[in-house]
């Protein structure tokens, strides 16, 4: 299972045609890309003129605590804020992947253009405080729950004008939260996922497999480990049960697979069950019907793990706000980053850490709901 295995939430397993991914976030593996060692990355901020806060924020429950940083204009005034909710994986507040961040790169242009933004890492991740592992998507929902209470005391914050931003499940974690404060606003969904985790899976590893020129037979095995996946995740009832099952389940598929055995049980060791249970049974349309808030769902069009194509449409049915809008910008990837083919080798060669057009129509539609 080329498309899920490589990666599973952590840097950087070295498996399948030199790739690294987690759902919704596709990254080379060192050994893809000499040029991480010295990336030339221009657009993370060298300067920042406005206000820079490290902050801890209490988690949603005991023993978990967020910390991140908020940012604002520098001029007394309260304004407009979002939180910035990152992808699936152990990501920090900046969504780092090799010298790329791309939440502090779109949290400067907010800032400078008079938004307070927050943004942090996860629990277990970075400065934060927690257990990753254990941690569902209801969990990090929870969680932004707390920020948005901590954003909406802030001095600098119009407490009546606050939004979420989600990259890839960042976006159903930002919709999940929505459905828990009636405090939150809006929402921009960046690479969003408008369909079930199979299928969005599915789509993404058969994509992967193509363009990366790997046969019918390849693909259809792969396809059945996909499957057998699935069926194992939503009936074993913990991880050591789940890795009990491994010698018998996906070592035939990992030797047709042309994977190595022993990367795939590292995989399995770190596999955080608990997110994947609860991400199989999520429903995007059920949870986004409640929600009575305008939207704005951007995808790429050289997205190979959100297929813009696919999820396109749905997100069309979904937001039926009258000032939700839904967009795709052709010649970008999963990252927002000018693409090729949007395969993951290309990403940490292109020196573009998150495409301006994207964030500048981020501000221009914020404006506008801002405004309503």
């Amino acid at each position: 299972m080329s498309a899920l295995i490589e990666r599973l939430f952590s840097l950087p397993f070295k498996m399948y045609a030199k790739t690294i991914i987690a759902v919704g976030m596709i990254v080379p593996s060192l050994a893809a890309c000499t040029s991480w060692l010295n990336p030339s990355r221009p657009q993370t901020p060298k300067e920042r003129p406005y206000h820079v806060e490290s902050v801890v924020i209490k988690g949603a429950e005991e023993g978990v605590e967020i910390r991140g940083e908020f940012t604002a204009p520098r001029k007394l005034g309260s304004y407009p804020a979002v939180i910035l909710i990152a992808g699936s994986g152990p990501m920090d507040r900046d969504e780092h992947f090799y010298g790329h961040r791309p939440f502090m790169v779109l949290a400067d242009e907010l800032t400078k253009a008079g938004y307070a933004v927050l943004r942090y890492d996860k629990r277990g991740v970075g400065k934060s405080i927690g257990n990753y592992q254990t941690a569902t998507m209801d969990d990090f929902a929870n969680d932004a729950v707390k920020a948005i209470v901590w954003l909406e005391k802030q001095p600098k914050v119009d407490a009546n004008k606050i939004g979420l931003i989600g990259h890839s499940s960042g976006s159903m974690v930002a919709t999940m939260a929505a459905t828990k404060s009636d405090k939150v606003k809006h929402i921009v969904h960046l690479a969003g996922p408008f369909d079930d985790i199979e299928n969005i899976l599915q789509n993404q590893s058969r994509d992967i497999a193509i363009l990366s020129g790997k046969d019918t037979a390849w693909i259809e095995t792969e396809n059945a480990w996909l499957q057998r996946f699935f069926h194992l995740v939503e009936h074993t009832p913990s991880t050591q049960g789940y890795q009990d099952l491994f010698d018998a389940e996906f070592k035939p598929y990992a030797k047709e697979l042309g994977l190595s055995p022993r990367h795939m049980r590292d995989v399995f060791q770190s596999l955080p069950l608990a997110w994947f249970k609860h991400a199989l049974n999520y429903d995007p349309e059920q949870t986004l019907q409640t929600l009575n808030i305008p939207m704005y769902a951007i995808f790429g069009g050289k997205d190979i793990q959100v297929d813009a194509k696919r999820n396109f449409a749905n997100a069309k049915h979904a937001l039926t706000h009258e000032h939700s809008r839904v967009e795709t910008f052709e010649d970008l990837n999963h990252m927002f980053q000018p693409a090729d083919k949007g395969l993951p080798e290309e990403y940490v060669e292109i020196d573009t850490t998150f495409d301006q057009q994207v964030s500048h129509s981020i501000v221009a539609w914020l404006d506008a709901v801002n405004r309503q």
